[in-house]
């Protein structure tokens, strides 16, 4: 183990200031920060409560300006979304704080401890998570940066996205975004499967591919490289490793196996089997068959970290999931409400599947938020095909994220309804979830499923929209 890992409190800056602070990636920064004694203040171009951040003694600024960052902050940390030109950057350089990215704090974090990382296109932050509770509740103590916070936690120390761990283990979300997983150099590390997503961070698919054949190589020599058997494109960079490789799968010969599938409601029951060896049976209490992918990944990676198998099966069977992954919001007048991340055309697809197993014969409604006037584009013949899948879908109007208004011709949202239109799918003239939700109430009927799903400012309007799909199930329905 790498020295320096008992008791081990931060040396340098403990005052910050964080430009972005509502982000998942931030707000975890943020949280683990603060357990370890930082002093922080932050501030987001949407409005986000310090309560929603778990964080209520935070001050966060609606907006961003000079003024905004305390006159005894000695380090301003920012996340990927924001600007150079930002007013508090600049502000920040003139008073010649130090400025740091998201990821080059998570790489200085994590610098003295024993890395597990997990990449890959889809799974992360559920496979991620699930690894943290494991590894918790072998007291193993980790640190943890997680994309997205549990839903519920018995599990002490381990209740928001970001963990201040004294133990010598460290788990993070490494995401492909702009290439940032290359700035961490982990032990042991995951690749849950490569699909095109970022789209504006890389030309073609052979760019994205090298990226994480770099990020293979970067794995050390005497740990663990995890890749999916089912992925072709995760398997071709195996030769690129310089770690021992070893593969995973619920649906071909793999190295570690989920065996012996058994689905009750969509959540499933399989042996953990590694080369032949049962080592755990578990009973997942999320639903979906790509949980049990992710399962496979956490079970994997604890066990060559150090957890044993009473530990896995303790971890795997308590986790109830994370904020917005196909998560439960409630249940009012027979109407059952689920909110979901989605925003690629394979989670979408993914998303709808599993509530298909838990609700057999249900009538299901989406209302989908696209995530980038380009990205929509790239994937729309996808994207009509996977929310084809569905009984009804609302197309809100697109979040432009990082794009500049007017990078692609408008109507963009319309067109994507009326290609699911032409396909016999029921579709909303809405695009707007103030429009959307309270059509959506009105024409519902006792039985029917909706869930909504994206990655932009639908996910700050959750809270809004979540809070009013309780009020309305507070109203005598069981949630």
């Amino acid at each position: 183990m790498r020295s320096g890992a008992a008791n081990r409190k931060f040396d340098g800056p403990r005052v910050a200031h964080l430009v972005g602070v509502g982000g998942q990636g931030m707000r975890s920064l943020a949280q683990l920060l603060t357990q370890a004694g930082w002093r922080l203040s932050g501030s987001d171009v949407c409005h986000v409560p310090a309560m929603v951040l778990g964080l209520p003694r935070l001050t966060v600024a609606h907006g961003h300006a000079a003024g905004n960052i305390p006159g005894d902050a000695t380090e301003v940390i920012h996340s990927a979304a924001i600007d150079p030109g930002n007013p508090e950057l600049v502000a920040a350089r003139r008073r010649g704080l130090a400025v740091t990215s998201y990821v080059d704090k998570l790489a200085e974090l994590v610098r003295d401890r024993e890395l597990a990382a997990v990449a890959g296109t889809h799974g992360k932050s559920t496979s991620t998570a699930m690894l943290a509770e494991i590894l918790t509740r072998a007291r193993l103590d980790p640190l943890v940066v997680c994309g997205a916070e549990p839903i519920e936690s018995d599990c002490a120390g381990w209740h928001q996205g970001g963990r201040y761990g004294c133990g010598d283990l460290a788990v993070l979300e490494a995401c492909e975004y702009r290439r940032h997983f290359l700035r961490f150099r982990p032990r042991w590390a995951a690749v849950t499967g490569i699909e095109a997503d970022h789209v504006d961070c890389y030309e073609n698919l052979e760019e994205l591919v090298a990226a994480f054949a770099q990020f293979a190589r970067q794995v050390e020599s005497g740990g663990r490289l995890l890749l999916s058997a089912d992925c072709a494109l995760s398997r071709s960079i195996e030769e690129s490793a310089v770690a021992r490789v070893e593969t995973f799968s619920a649906d071909v010969e793999a190295d570690w196996q989920a065996t012996s599938l058994q689905s009750v409601a969509g959540r499933y029951r399989f042996s953990l089997v590694h080369r032949g060896q049962e080592q755990a049976r578990l009973q997942l209490a999320v639903p979906g068959r790509h949980n049990v992918h992710n399962a496979l990944v956490a079970a994997a990676l604890a066990l060559c970290m150090g957890a044993a198998g009473k530990d896995v099966i303790a971890g795997l069977e308590s986790f109830r999931g994370l904020r917005r992954r196909l998560e439960p919001i409630g249940e009012h007048q027979g109407v059952a409400w689920w909110t979901d991340y989605a925003h690629h055309p394979s989670e979408v697809c993914a998303a709808i599947e599993t509530l298909r197993e838990v609700y057999p014969g249900r009538r299901i409604t989406v209302i989908f938020q696209p995530h980038q006037q380009s990205r929509t584009r790239h994937f729309f013949a996808d994207f009509v095909e996977s929310l084809c899948l569905a009984d009804r879908v609302a197309i809100c109007d697109v979040y432009a994220a990082r794009e500049r208004a007017g990078g692609d011709r408008p109507g963009i949202a319309r067109e994507l309804a009326a290609a699911i239109g032409d396909r016999g799918v029921t579709t909303l003239d809405e695009h707007t979830l103030k429009q959307i939700l309270p059509c959506i109430e009105r024409t519902c009927r006792r039985g029917d499923v909706v869930v909504t799903m994206g990655a932009g400012d639908i996910a700050a309007k959750y809270y809004e929209y979540a809070d009013w799909i309780r009020r309305r199930c507070a109203r005598g329905c069981s949630a």
